[in-house]
């Protein structure tokens, strides 16, 4: 299996060769190089030669919250991979990725939180039991000290643990399988990144003028 998530400020492809055998590659490439460095992106799909066509069974892609360009390539590059190879694609989100890597009893509240820069994070908040996720607080943006106070509110009943670190190799592979597991594959033509921003990229409020003056 060949997961990968360029979520965060930490690049990740792994391949995954079942579970008798651990996680063989993380490479930590800048979020600001995934878009635009032809050398970090090659490197990183140079991950697919450690396997024959026929050792892949499955390709695993987070698909955000994130940032606005790595996520788009990440997720076009996880596309072009399982429709050239004929391969099922599963989207996970990070943010679920980011809370499998927290550690405690299964009765914690596990609260993900990832910057989104400008001074804003994403973040959420999870149960994981028994290999199962159950979403406390749906993912959402905002400014860290107003956001994660609410959220933690949103759970204060229970015991939580805030993670502001980036995924594992372990986390996102058991996320990709457990969605595979209980929901299947993803559509291809329906996957798209789940950003929460807004992009910055907007259209004209007035129509452009393309006629030429005489």
């Amino acid at each position: 299996r060949f997961t990968q998530d360029f979520s965060a400020t930490v690049g990740m492809a792994v391949f995954y060769g079942g579970p008798e055998k651990a996680p063989v590659a993380r490479y930590p490439l800048g979020l600001t190089n995934v878009g635009n460095d032809f050398e970090a992106r090659t490197r990183y799909l140079g991950l697919s030669a450690i396997a024959e066509r026929d050792e892949l069974s499955l390709i695993g892609v987070s698909i955000g919250p994130g940032g606005f360009t790595s996520l788009r390539v990440g997720l076009a590059t996880a596309k072009g991979l399982a429709l050239g190879l004929d391969l099922p694609v599963v989207g996970v989100s990070s943010l679920r990725v980011v809370a499998r890597a927290i550690q405690g009893d299964p009765g914690i509240a596990r609260v993900p939180v990832m910057s989104s820069y400008r001074g804003e994070v994403f973040a959420a908040a999870y149960l994981i039991d028994d290999g199962s996720v159950t979403e406390l607080v749906r993912p959402a943006l905002g400014d860290p000290e107003e956001l994660v106070p609410r959220v933690l509110a949103a759970v204060d009943e229970r015991a939580s643990v805030v993670r502001t670190e980036g995924a594992t190799p372990e986390s996102l592979l058991d996320e990709v399988l457990h969605v595979y597991g209980s929901e299947g594959p993803s559509d291809l033509a329906r996957l798209e990144p789940a950003y929460l921003r807004p992009s910055d990229a907007q259209l004209p409020k007035q129509p452009l003028r393309t006629e030429h003056s005489s």
